[in-house]
């Protein structure tokens, strides 16, 4: 599926408890909305316009995209569990859908519940989790120049 990047957000990721008593920052919906958008528009800038996203109660992707020209925003889900088992039923749409790689938004267990729905899935992990061993700090921008990138060596 040529032009076309996968987009999976936790909008709970960076909220736990363990915020609160450790040193740590809480990833807010802002900052998701605003990671997400410049995913998006680096991965704009070097040619795709299809994005797969998984459904989510906040809405982050719709509202990083919203005032963005000339995007396809399709969402892979149309229901909700409202637990992590709804990152592992996208990621399993998405693999089905022949989406080529994924930016997931959220912290180890985000990851580890999109592993389950696909084992081998081509990701930038991005980290916005209380628990962070996995996902990486990184600019999105790059983000999302670097999923469309990896799409050449696919």
């Amino acid at each position: 599926m040529d032009n076309t990047v996968g987009l999976i957000v936790n909008p709970r990721s960076g909220g736990d408890v363990r915020r609160a008593v450790a040193a740590a920052a809480r990833s807010t919906l802002e900052d998701k909305v605003s990671i997400v958008r410049r995913i998006v528009l680096g991965s704009m800038a070097a040619g795709v316009t299809t994005f797969h996203a998984n459904y989510e109660p906040m809405q982050i992707v719709r509202r990083a995209t919203e005032t963005i020209r000339d995007i396809n925003v399709v969402y892979v889900n149309d229901s909700m569990t409202f637990t992590e088992e709804d990152s592992t039923i996208a990621a399993r749409l998405m693999k089905d859908n022949g989406v080529p790689c994924v930016a997931v938004l959220g912290g180890d267990g985000t990851n580890r519940a999109v592993t389950k729905g696909w084992m081998d899935i081509p990701v930038i992990p991005i980290s916005t989790g209380t628990n962070n061993a996995f996902p990486v700090f990184i600019e999105p921008t790059v983000a999302g120049t670097a999923l469309v990138l990896s799409l050449q060596e696919l």
